[in-house]
């Protein structure tokens, strides 16, 4: 089969006249003629980001993002081609602002559409073009919808709005187009989002919102007031909508509480100055949408979250506009969002004229390839948090390892670390992963970043120059993890370069003692009291960087680098522990170093996982660990001059070390009450231990790792290709999973039948397999099976 070229014909092509303008929405779009059978497919790529349809349905919507100066291409088959003219639009928004989100570059698409591998049309070709459209239904100078994402969605639209991708008779305005600057060409890699549609489970509440001027703008947030060099916008002196003005300004009175299912095909009456409120069940991200028809003028309101706050929705708990703004003629109109939005609450709000409300949806943007994975067990919450942190991955990694699908989409290190192992466990492959760490290859140096440090998350633009140095070493711990994980070497190898000008910046900071000491920008250790000891010498900090120089050293077979972290480790257990606690900060005195009264149980954590400390060095501290720290001390606080953990790092660091020291028993009493809550009223998994910030974080989803490896008790040697079962011992009757493996799955599970054991593990072909009984069993009384599965 000859390989065909990402593009065959297309070229990037953009608005002419619109050279460094914000937030405009382009249309482009090709009528062409097929029979029903045909295979069509889509090849599009662009700057910053898309959404097709086909004779008036949504086929795609994109791009996966990458580095400055690329761009990733999206092949999507065309479904639903009908026999004879079949119109495909694509909208394209032009951003050009600094986000966390997205790069900040010129826009453009390149598109063209192939039946059976023949272009039938593409952009920049004269003779099969596409049409170009300006889109002036979104409005433009609208303020941030945070300070790491783009804009806020605002339309003004009337009956024939959406002609021009639904009908194709139609005749808006063509405008002229012009080359766009080249990209450099990658594949997706990633698989596509099937953008599947959900509906509402229930509805929650209703009332009516009434005009309160009185009520003072108590939510003024920096992406509004703060606009300039590091905080691109429209300054709010411009903007033509101010939605969190807006809602600011109306008040809620008259509210019911409904608890009432939603039919599928149900219709209802939203009067003028009403809301109503629906649940999808559990939070979901993607594009909200509903059927709307006004009599009159009418303005349309999506309001959502990812919870209730006292029972409402409120839109800015996430700092963040949770807003959608539609400005309607009369009509009916099926709306939908351009961008995607995380929540498990949509409130509807209606003014300026009675409406019909119905079909409300949400399409969904998440990964599709996450079922084949499974897991059960005796005890129902655990298969909800496997449930939760399975949601929780696939909507934050739909092309690359994102902190949450809500407020940021960003790619942060660090985060990815966890998120990255549990792709491996869920999918059997590392190709989101493959793509995170080739993004930042392809990144280089990125100004006005210091030379050798790593941008804390990407593709972004940090303009404010703001980067975390430990994210950029967890970057070498988890390329060590993906060396192991992948059969990569070109990319590890590629990276090498990297590795070593990081190396070379951070021994710029080495003091006397060998020890990082006043690291630069942002030190970031976790959400805790962790975060306010990070002056002078932060041990946690050291401890990282005594784990980064052994992998690296590890990586790159270089001795001389775990040498000195041997060395780093020496000097910290000399320095920072006092006899009971490894102390969070040494502050220079003169010529000594002084340790402060300042101990955190991060601090402790990290001790232990990167080998300052273990059970044999330090018994009387690991036994503290064990008894007095983590979720126990919700209940009795046993060392309250301990400051305690938050979810990421310090809890997933917890449970990584009890795994590690074979504390399965205590791994499940634990896990329950710091997760179960949030499945419960999310199903998802949150960034911090309480709903104070995202309820959608991607390193949470880690568990699954958790409830494979220690619940379970499956691991995988790829390298090896061995499978281990090594059934733990805990008060649970039975267990049984599924994970996909690059050539197969693995299918293993244990039971209890009086006091016999069972145990079963398939694997695939060319995998060897061994199973380990707990201490506990009788071998006699225990009973194997096991097979490859061919």
């Amino acid at each position: 089969m000859v390989k065909q070229p990402l593009f065959m014909l297309a070229r990037p092509v953009w608005i002419d006249g619109v050279r460094g303008e914000y937030n405009v929405l382009a249309g482009f779009r090709a009528a062409f003629q097929a029979q029903s059978d045909t295979a069509v497919s889509l090849h599009v790529a662009a700057c910053t980001a898309y959404r097709a349809w086909l004779n008036g349905c949504v086929v795609a919507a994109g791009p996966a993002r990458t580095a400055h100066g690329y761009a990733r291409v999206d092949v999507w088959p065309l479904p639903r081609i009908k026999a004879g003219i079949n119109l495909l639009a694509i909208e394209v928004a032009g951003y050009g602002i600094n986000a966390y989100a997205c790069t900040s570059e010129p826009p453009f698409l390149q598109a063209e559409i192939r039946i059976d591998g023949t272009v039938i049309a593409a952009t920049g070709d004269s003779a099969t073009p596409f049409e170009t459209f300006r889109l002036i239904h979104r409005v433009q100078r609208v303020q941030r919808y945070s300070f790491q994402r783009t804009f806020v969605e605002v339309y003004r639209m009337n009956a024939h709005t959406d002609d021009w991708y639904s009908r194709p008779g139609s005749r808006p305005s063509p405008v002229s187009g012009i080359a766009a600057p080249p990209r450099r060409l990658l594949k997706r890699q990633v698989p596509l989002p099937r953008l599947t549609c959900r509906q509402p489970v229930r509805w929650v509440s209703s009332g009516r919102s009434v005009p309160a001027p009185e009520q003072p703008e108590t939510y003024r947030p920096r992406y509004l007031v703060g606009i300039g060099p590091t905080c691109m916008g429209f300054p709010e002196n411009n903007l033509e909508a101010i939605p969190s003005r807006d809602l600011q300004h109306m008040r809620s009175t008259g509210i019911q509480l409904l608890d009432q299912m939603i039919a599928a095909d149900q219709t209802t009456a939203l009067p003028d100055h009403t809301w109503r409120t629906v649940d999808f069940g559990v939070e979901l991200t993607g594009f909200p949408g509903a059927v709307i028809t006004c009599r009159s003028a009418a303005t349309i309101r999506f309001v959502f979250d990812e919870l209730l706050t006292d029972g409402e929705v409120d839109f800015k708990r996430l700092d963040c506009v949770n807003v959608i703004t539609w400005h309607l003629e009369p009509g009916t109109y099926r709306l939908e969002s351009f961008e995607p939005y995380s929540m498990r609450y949509l409130k509807i709000l209606a003014q300026g004229s009675d409406c019909m409300l119905g079909g409300i949806f949400l399409r969904e943007l998440a990964a599709p390839h996450v079922y084949e994975a499974s897991f059960t067990a005796a005890r129902r919450p655990l298969n909800q948090l496997f449930e939760a942190a399975r949601n929780t991955f696939r909507q934050n990694a739909v092309d690359l390892f994102m902190d949450c699908p809500s407020r940021e989409r960003a790619g942060w290190l660090g985060d990815s670390f966890f998120t990255a192992r549990v792709e491996r466990d869920l999918t059997g492959q590392s190709v989101i992963e493959t793509n995170f760490l080739e993004n930042f290859l392809l990144a280089g140096h990125q100004s006005p970043l210091p030379d050798g440090m790593l941008p804390m998350c990407y593709p972004a633009d940090h303009p404010d120059g703001v980067f975390i140095p430990n994210w950029a070493m967890w970057f070498v711990l988890q390329l060590e993890e993906y060396a192991v994980r992948e059969t990569n070497p070109r990319l590890v190898r590629a990276l090498f370069t990297t590795v070593r000008k990081l190396l070379a910046y951070l021994e710029r900071f080495r003091n006397a003692e060998g020890l990082l000491e006043n690291l630069e920008s942002w030190v970031f250790i976790e959400w805790s009291r962790a975060n306010d000891f990070v002056k002078g010498v932060n041990i946690p900090s050291n401890l990282l960087y005594a784990g980064m120089l052994d992998a690296a050293g590890r990586l790159y077979q270089d001795a001389a680098l775990r040498r000195e972290a041997a060395s780093l480790r020496t000097t910290i257990q000399a320095l920072a522990f006092d006899e009971e606690w490894f102390v969070d900060q040494l502050i220079r005195e003169g010529p000594h170093l002084v340790r402060t009264s300042n101990r955190t149980e991060t601090c402790q954590y990290f001790a232990f996982y990167f080998d300052a400390a273990t059970p044999r060095s330090h018994p009387g501290l690991w036994s503290r660990i064990e008894s007095c720290l983590g979720p126990c001390r919700a209940k009795r606080d046993d060392v309250p001059d301990i400051h305690p953990a938050n979810a990421f790092m310090g809890n997933y660091l917890r449970l990584e070390l009890l795994s590690r020291h074979g504390r399965p028993q205590q791994i499940l009493d634990e896990i329950l009450p710091m997760f179960l809550p949030m499945a419960e009223k999310t199903g998802t998994l949150w960034e911090h231990m309480q709903p104070q910030a995202s309820c959608n974080h991607g390193f949470a989803s880690h568990l699954v790792r958790i409830l494979y490896r220690d619940i379970l008790g499956c691991t995988v040697d790829p390298h090896l290709h061995q499978v281990t079962l090594r059934v733990p011992a805990l008060t649970l009757d039975w267990c049984e999973g599924r994970l996909p493996l690059p050539d197969g799955c693995i299918e293993a599970g244990w039971w209890k039948e009086g006091d016999t054991l069972h145990t079963r593990l398939l694997v695939p072909a060319g995998y060897r397999q061994q199973v380990i009984l707990p201490p506990s069993a009788d071998p006699p009384t225990a009973s194997t099976t096991g097979a490859s599965i061919p």
